[in-house]
């Protein structure tokens, strides 16, 4: 099979002008986007129009809460993903964490102009590398693997429901766009915060407004019995809130912003975040 890829890091399909081969696979990179459906839009457009199948060949290196967004979308789009880079140095967005070996700021330093390390020192750091790098010498990141399944013990930003299945009254989408024309107030913030790192997109800076009588969903994987779901509010919150499984009432505790619920097991499990009277403002969902 062919992967054939645009130019500027994968993100222009201007290249998919044609059928090249009834055996390819358009090939495409994400970061530093919105994780809604603006995503994938265009490259589902393409895949409908030449037949041809979607490979997310390259993208990561963002939040845990941004995986949870994008790539569980992509699952359902039939877009496969391929999250990069699955091991690297001392990160905790990755699924896996390569330890630093002994004297590698004096080799950093060196790259910046600093003091050049010995022949030796050079070696013996890089042969620590590489034993470094054998899977059983890593530190998982359990949060991260879970975020890109969206299973217990990772959080979803409430702005980040399921694709469609909105109910609301709003007609009014936020001036960044994100999640346009889904009829409930996505609340942006007074003053967007500064990037914290080099792909990030700040959308964990908004906020989902429910008033009375709409309500949105989310789907999870992997429910235990028992599996604990905690919805954060913002201290203007002064509405009601119901949440539903798989359409089964939940019980729920309510302290201060937080209402806290137990799941029922499930493979697959939509949970309904209603709000019944005045208007709430959700943060987040922490699942597990």
């Amino acid at each position: 099979m062919f992967s054939i890829e645009g130019h500027h890091w994968a993100t222009n399909p201007a290249v998919f002008c044609e059928n090249y081969d009834d055996n390819m696979v358009i090939h495409f990179h994400r970061y530093a986007v919105m994780p809604d459906m603006g995503a994938y839009r265009e490259w589902l457009e393409l895949s409908e129009r030449w037949n041809k199948p979607l490979w997310l060949g390259e993208t990561g290196e963002n939040t845990p809460e941004w995986f949870a967004a994008l790539y569980p979308l992509a699952f359902r789009y039939g877009i496969g993903v391929n999250v990069w880079p699955w091991k690297k140095m001392q990160t905790d967005n990755s699924p896996y964490s390569v330890k630093m070996p002994r004297g590698w700021q004096k080799f950093t330093d060196y790259a910046n102009g600093g003091e050049r390390p010995s022949y030796e020192e050079a070696r013996a750091m890089f042969d620590e590398y590489l034993e470094n790098m054998l899977l059983e010498n890593c530190t998982e990141n359990p949060r991260v693997t879970a975020s890109v399944f969206r299973r217990p013990g990772c959080s979803l930003r409430a702005v980040d429901f399921d694709e469609g299945a909105a109910v609301g009254h709003c007609r009014e989408d936020a001036l960044c766009g994100y999640r346009r024309g889904a009829g409930v107030r996505i609340v942006e913030p007074e003053k967007w915060p500064e990037r914290r790192f080099g792909f990030d997109c700040s959308w964990d800076a908004l906020r989902l407004e429910l008033r009375e009588g709409e309500s949105v969903e989310y789907t999870f994987f992997g429910a235990r019995e028992g599996t604990a779901l905690t919805l954060e509010m913002s201290e203007k919150s002064v509405g009601a809130t119901a949440l539903t499984q798989d359409g089964t009432q939940l019980a729920l505790t309510r302290v201060g912003n937080t209402v806290r619920t137990s799941l029922r097991a499930a493979g697959e499990t939509t949970v309904r975040v209603a709000c019944t009277e005045g208007s709430v403002t959700l943060e987040r969902l922490i699942y597990g």
